[in-house]
């Protein structure tokens, strides 16, 4: 960024005043600069889990929960802060999407609602088992 900054002073006549090149890249290394600054205060805060909880009384991250959303059986693993993959079996979902997020810390036969799609949805948690130890499908 501060190589592209100095080849626009350099090229764009009076070297910052009036100069569109290098004031909007400015701005961008002002953005990334707000972005590194946000990133940086996520993995400070961030906690390393490694062993899954063994509890499932009720709902943590790093289970398996089995959902019924409007009478549809549903098995997803609930993940960490903005960790999801929805191409793995179960699909990961994080604990601060609105299909999960109601749902943590609460025991199984639970019921919420949650707008998905713009859609009211009833979702019932009807089982919490661990990673090892959840039912497969065959």
């Amino acid at each position: 960024m501060q190589a592209q900054k100095g080849d626009a002073a350099e090229t764009g006549g009076n070297q910052w005043h009036d100069n569109f090149s290098f004031e909007q890249l400015v701005r961008e290394e002002d953005s990334l600069i707000g972005q590194i600054e946000q990133l940086s205060q996520k993995i400070e805060k961030a906690v390393v889990v490694r062993e899954p909880p063994l509890d499932t009384q009720t709902l943590q991250i790093g289970h398996i929960a089995v959902l019924d959303i409007d009478g549809e059986e549903k098995r997803v693993k609930v993940g960490g802060f903005e960790d999801s993959n929805l191409s793995v079996d179960p699909p990961i979902v994080s604990y601060t999407a609105p299909l999960i997020a109601q749902l943590i810390g609460e025991e199984v036969e639970t019921c919420v609602s949650v707008q998905i799609r713009g859609k009211i949805q009833e979702i019932i948690l009807g089982s919490i088992f661990q990673d090892f130890d959840s039912p497969r499908e065959d």
